[in-house]
């Protein structure tokens, strides 16, 4: 069952990163629709604005709380990793341009 799983979680990711960009593509070229990252002021003010949510509902409820313990440990846990390892991936695949998204 386990293994079922895993493999059915990783065909599904592989398929949605393959049809992201295909969308993104459509978007682009029959749309003219370009995304864009949001400005780093609304992702601060919305990340702020989630822990003040996530802290509430931890403060109402033990099952909430226990959750959001266990997920804020994880990612204390995992971010020195992932600076060195995922992060450094993709900042080195964007090094001369090649990552900026161009229809």
């Amino acid at each position: 069952m386990l293994l079922s799983c895993r493999a059915a979680n990783d065909e599904m990711l592989a398929d949605y990163t393959a049809q992201n960009q295909r969308a993104l593509r459509v978007l682009a070229s029959e749309h003219g629709i370009i995304p864009k990252p949001l400005p780093e002021s609304v992702l601060r003010r919305l990340k702020q604005l989630s822990l003040e949510v996530l802290e509430e509902l931890a403060a109402e409820d033990d099952m909430v709380a226990r959750v959001y313990a266990s997920y804020r440990e994880f990612q204390r846990n995992t971010s020195q990793w992932l600076e060195i390892s995922e992060k450094a991936y993709f900042d080195a695949r964007l090094l001369g341009g090649t990552g900026n998204y161009s229809p």
